[in-house]
């Protein structure tokens, strides 16, 4: 195990996260999503932006060992989508990138241009544009400020029941690591990796709903570039169901 030594870091030896080392990557990547495909910004900044990335990941903690694999998980993802995007992509980014066809490209370093890449950068499915992997999710027919209301409605109700899980989350010995799954009873492991998994599905669903209220209250998107997160749990009869339509 001498190789681990040298490569792993302990956890108690690992830097703090600070502002730079935090900031630094996402920055780097928004920067080139905002520019021109440029093949000058592919060999400069997209090689910076995935040292950085990859090099915070390990050797850097922000003291919570969660937000930590959260972070280097995002990371990672974010690298590959990256690679894709800037390297893989044919033709460009920005014409691969788009909700149809015929849409006009947001012009570099404007505030459309800024919701946009927003956009692209956290729509990994690419629900709702060219580029998505199911062509089943589309946009609201609604106006904007009835799809606010509904954005807002649905958070709150979001966050309740997050509330209502994180709560029982916190009264079980196993999410304070103080029990192995192990040693649970079959009925609590289910319930306990049930709790795990909705509370990170509607963290996810929380946050997306809050970015679409402040770029449809902005008018950085339009009603129809807020397609729902996830689909309905009627298309989830099997595993492909639910990996391919629901989540």
């Amino acid at each position: 195990m001498a190789w681990s030594d040298d490569w792993i870091t302990p956890r108690d030896q690992l830097k703090p996260l600070g502002p730079v080392q935090g900031l630094l990557p996402p920055l780097l990547l928004l920067s080139l999503y905002l520019a021109r495909p440029s093949r000058t910004l592919n060999l400069t900044i997209l090689p910076l932006y995935i040292y950085y990335s990859l090099y915070t990941s390990p050797f850097y903690t922000t003291g919570s060992t969660p937000d930590d694999y959260g972070r280097a998980s995002l990371n990672f993802t974010l690298v590959l989508k990256a690679i894709d995007t800037f390297l893989l992509s044919k033709p460009s980014f920005e014409l691969a990138f788009k909700k149809r066809k015929d849409d006009p490209i947001p012009q570099s370093w404007s505030l459309r241009r800024l919701g946009w890449a927003l956009k692209v950068m956290t729509s990994l499915r690419g629900a709702g544009w060219e580029s998505q992997v199911v062509k089943k999710l589309g946009g609201s027919d609604l106006s904007r400020t009835r799809l606010i209301k509904r954005r807002f409605r649905r958070a709150i109700l979001l966050y309740l029941s997050l509330d209502i899980i994180s709560t029982y989350m916190q009264t079980r010995p196993y999410f304070h690591r103080l029990a192995p799954l192990s040693s649970l009873s079959k009925g609590e492991q289910i319930i306990n990796m049930i709790s795990a998994c909705a509370a990170a599905g509607l963290a996810i669903n929380i946050v997306y709903q809050i970015l679409c209220i402040v770029c449809l209250v902005s008018q950085i998107w339009d009603p129809n570039e807020c397609p729902d997160l996830f689909g309905s749990f009627k298309d989830a009869k099997n595993l492909r169901g639910f990996w391919g339509k629901t989540w």
